[in-house]
């Protein structure tokens, strides 16, 4: 198990120390990728049986670029409804820029 997390209203999220966290690259576990899914869990959000989805319950690999599918929009709008600016549900973008920055500061990525 690379990571889990709790559904609302406790909402943590657990990282398995033992994984060798990434970023940019194809080796290792992507931290980015794994994080996101974990937190869409935290949120309240499911797994989803589309394989291209962030909420797919298996980790595929390192996808440069990666974005929500339809499939995980549907999902967070289910729950917390719609928003204008669906590229950026609660500030996600900037969480993740925040998230990489802690790992990086604190030589979690190696």
């Amino acid at each position: 198990m690379l990571a889990h997390a709790f559904f609302p209203p406790d909402g943590r999220a657990q990282f398995d120390d033992d994984e060798h966290y990434t970023d940019g690259t194809p080796s290792g576990t992507n931290l980015l990728w794994v994080a996101t899914h974990e937190f869409g869990h935290a949120l309240g959000i499911h797994h989803s049986n589309v394989r291209n989805a962030l909420m797919y319950p298996y980790y595929t690999g390192y996808a440069p670029n990666f974005n929500l599918q339809d499939d995980d929009v549907a999902a967070i709008q289910s729950l917390y409804g719609m928003f204008l600016n669906n590229a950026d549900f609660f500030g996600l973008e900037e969480m993740l820029t925040q998230l990489k920055e802690f790992f990086c500061k604190h030589k979690i990525l190696w």
